[in-house]
């Protein structure tokens, strides 16, 4: 770890303020630290994600954001805890793990680890499979649920979730509708028969 350049500190934060908008929430920024969350969106996943618990399975487009909380302090890189109550303590277990092992060699980091989050789901075989686990890990890099509301209460959150998110999609989209559409076209063919 090493000493952390204010100016480029301030530069990370503003540049992800930008980035986030409304998604950045500033938490607290006292006694030389600041702290915020980034919200982390899958709104449309490139790919279908197969969800899959015990004899259950469906597909889903969307999945619920995932919060990253990041602290910054006087050293670099800053601290962070992962929030995903779908996703198991072994599952963020390794996704931390692979945003300690980033190295940092000077340059801001955050923005990579974000990256890193989305990849994990974009490049998951196109299946989340939800299983009945107790795993009582306790680590300050991230914060599940998973256990306390099980996996197939999860499963049904996901399905809503998804449901919601797909209603909202097709609310904020113009659609055509065919009959009114074939009744216009055989109008205006009528009247121009009329014309003739």
């Amino acid at each position: 770890m090493e000493d952390l350049i204010p100016g480029e500190y301030e530069e990370e934060i503003l540049v992800l303020k930008s980035i986030f908008n409304e998604d950045f929430l500033s938490i607290d920024n006292e006694n030389s630290s600041s702290i915020f969350d980034l919200i982390i969106r899958f709104d449309s996943l490139p790919k279908k994600l197969r969800l899959i618990h015990e004899e259950s399975s469906t597909e889903l487009s969307h999945l619920p954001p995932i919060t990253l909380r990041v602290k910054y302090k006087t050293i670099y890189p800053p601290d962070y805890c992962i929030s995903c109550d779908y996703l198991t303590s072994d599952q963020l277990l390794l996704i931390a793990n692979q945003m300690d092992s980033m190295g940092t060699s000077g340059e801001v980091i955050v923005y990579s680890w974000i990256e890193l989050i989305k990849d994990y789901f974009y490049h998951m075989d196109n299946r989340l499979v939800l299983v009945s686990i107790e795993s009582s890990r306790n680590d300050q890099r991230f914060a599940t649920n998973y256990n306390r509301i099980g996996s197939k209460r999860i499963y049904e959150q996901l399905v809503e979730y998804n449901r919601i998110q797909m209603q909202l999609k097709f609310d904020q989209t113009n659609h055509l509708c065919p009959i009114w559409y074939e009744e216009f076209i055989s109008s205006i063919l009528f009247y121009i028969f009329l014309n003739l």
